[in-house]
């Protein structure tokens, strides 16, 4: 039996839905942070009732972005 998600978890769930959606969204190929966002999409994803998780896909994100900018 599946429990149910917390409320936490339903918000970034209910976030990453949002963002996908968004011109800004860079692409679940962009970073590990941006494919989870992309996986909750779908909800294929787990953990989400961490506190510490939506700190985790931002850094990934950044860290992307930063990388991908120092390259260019």
């Amino acid at each position: 039996m599946r429990s149910r998600p917390s409320r936490r978890a339903s918000t970034l769930r209910a976030i990453c839905r949002e963002l996908v959606h968004s011109v800004h969204f860079a692409g679940p190929g962009f970073s590990w942070g941006d494919e989870e966002i992309s996986a909750a999409f779908v909800d294929q994803a787990s953990a989400w009732g961490a506190a510490s998780r939506p700190v985790a896909l931002e850094t990934s994100h950044h860290f992307a972005y930063l990388a991908a900018r120092t390259a260019s």
